[in-house]
């Protein structure tokens, strides 16, 4: 009886940890990068990493990491924050790589691809026209807006927001309903 007892709360506890300690960026609802925890763990020799700018992600490597080199520190920045791990800072949109050795001289590369935010604009758009379903997708120096609209004049303010926000707007815009 308590032993079964014991599995149930440990399995309790489980889940609560992993919910707990899997912090989720709602980033894939504004079409850009896939959501990402804020830890990343080293495994491989080479991996990927996509992450939005002026975010952060902490990776962690199953030894000590006594040298690192970010090959384009415009991108990223590194910051060796405990033996084993290292704080990565997304500075501006780009794609460039981060070498990790470990005490064994093991070389690990990351692959980090920088994206531009539109959060802030995908919220503003959704508040202000709920009725829309539109789809924002930064590119490097513009943005891609696709998605249905009820009318013509909803089409003109969200461009014009979206010019708030990035220089070139690309408007793929649809109008719904009966022409």
């Amino acid at each position: 009886m308590f032993k079964q007892r014991w599995a149930a709360l440990s399995a309790k506890v489980g889940l609560i940890a992993a919910l707990t300690f899997s912090i989720w960026l709602p980033t894939s609802a504004v079409g850009q990068v896939a959501s990402s925890p804020v830890t990343f763990d080293i495994s491989g020799a080479t991996q990927r990493l996509e992450m939005i700018t002026t975010s952060s992600r902490i990776l962690t490597l199953d030894q000590k990491s006594p040298r690192l080199l970010v090959n384009n520190p415009e991108i990223i920045r590194a910051t060796p924050i405990s033996p084993n791990q290292v704080q990565v800072s997304a500075l501006r949109p780009g794609v460039t790589q981060l070498n990790v050795w470990d005490e064994n001289q093991q070389l690990y590369t990351v692959d980090v691809v920088v994206s531009p935010d539109a959060r802030e604009l995908q919220m503003l758009l959704q508040s202000e026209f709920p009725d829309a379903a539109v789809r924002v997708r930064p590119l490097a120096n513009s943005v891609y807006l696709t998605g249905y609209v009820p009318s013509p004049a909803t089409v003109g303010s969200i461009v014009r927001m979206a010019e708030d926000y990035y220089p070139n707007v690309i408007n793929n815009l649809t109008i719904s309903g009966v022409q």
